[in-house]
């Protein structure tokens, strides 16, 4: 992908800039070069709202509104701890009130390209090519939030349904010691603080649980004692690696998705297969994205707890306090999703 920028300039006036012509109602587009620190200034010159819009080749960009002199309005798709006053972005370009959540919908939308087209649409001005003109309105985004539901809950293709719910919390195998360090045995856990310490049985805080079927299985020492230990790594699947923008599958990765790679989301990040034809994408809201090997969104499920394994067609979720908190808690659950398509 290319590297593209531009810079213009709102008004609802007729007035005539040096190096910008009319290219989309109520805007000036810059038709030569202009840097980001000169269209600050211009913002104070004009006392109008400047938009500088930068995208790298790798499918980052910063957006950013100057009004007299200052940054008013600042967003990168990358960088979300440093953005500021995107809520004030509709009153500079002439919406005169609400558009909150619109703009909340198009800016998580996860689909680079689309993402681009309903920014433009909203803002009534061309970013990827800034001497086409474009016109404001709401077609687009109007088909985007259709197409939205139906990738998510019932309408899903991919759907989900609740089979399994209990207090407690899940705790990894204590193997630190020795050559043991950094090794585990898949698909087990202990379970544990699933009611008052008062009520626990001394002998009995933790049990070996088994994720299989479905279901949390009670496993006995000597069943314990079968499963092979597995290095623990980094990544969920050995075939599969993640450098915090861009998943790279490898050789031995389903034959769909071998020695392929694709760019996520700032926010996203893998999960694990669904089956050999569609990988998961999760974010930090408990949310899964389930994504074709074309790497487009086909469905997407919300989750009570926080995803912490597929197995068998099942999704296996933890409370907040799983993993750390050696306390009981009435609000921490274990709980198991069944997947399935119509």
């Amino acid at each position: 992908m290319r590297k593209f920028d531009c810079v213009h300039i709102y008004t609802e006036e007729s007035i005539s800039v040096n190096g910008f012509a009319s290219v989309s109602d109520n805007w000036l587009t810059c038709i030569t070069d202009v840097d980001y620190y000169e269209a600050r200034k211009l913002s104070k010159k004009l006392n109008k709202p400047v938009l500088y819009f930068y995208c790298n080749s790798d499918e980052v960009f910063d957006m950013c509104f100057f009004l007299d002199g200052k940054t008013v309005v600042k967003y990168c798709n990358d960088d979300l701890g440093g953005n500021k006053g995107i809520f004030k972005l509709p009153s500079l370009v002439g919406y005169r009130e609400g558009n909150k959540r619109r703009l909340s919908s198009i800016l998580a939308c996860k689909d680079f390209d689309k993402q681009i087209a309903l920014l433009e649409e909203f803002l009534g001005v061309g970013l990827k090519n800034s001497q086409i003109s474009v016109e404001k309105g709401d077609n687009l985004y109007q088909m985007y939030i259709e197409s939205e539901k139906q990738l998510a809950g019932k309408n899903a293709q991919i759907k989900k349904e609740l089979v399994f719910e209990t207090n407690g919390k899940l705790f990894h195998a204590p193997f630190s010691a020795g050559n043991l360090k950094g090794f585990y045995k898949p698909h087990i856990y202990l379970f544990g603080f699933d009611k008052d310490y008062d009520e626990l049985e001394q002998e009995r805080f933790y049990q070996w649980v088994e994720f299989a079927n479905g279901k949390l299985l009670s496993v006995s020492e000597d069943e314990f004692s079968q499963v092979k230990f597995v290095k623990q790594t980094v990544e969920r699947n050995d075939s599969f690696t993640y450098n915090s923008s861009r998943v790279y599958f490898k050789k031995n990765a389903p034959k769909k998705f071998a020695s392929k790679s694709f760019k996520v989301a700032q926010d996203l990040y893998p999960f694990d297969y669904y089956n050999d034809d569609i990988f998961i994408l999760t974010n930090e809201n408990s949310t899964l994205f389930f994504v074709n090997s074309d790497f487009e969104i086909i469905a997407k499920q919300n989750f009570k707890g926080n995803p912490k394994e597929i197995r068998d067609g099942y999704i296996l979720t933890v409370g907040a306090g799983s993993f750390w908190a050696y306390v009981y808690n009435p609000y921490d659950k274990v709980r198991i999703y069944k997947l399935y398509e119509d």
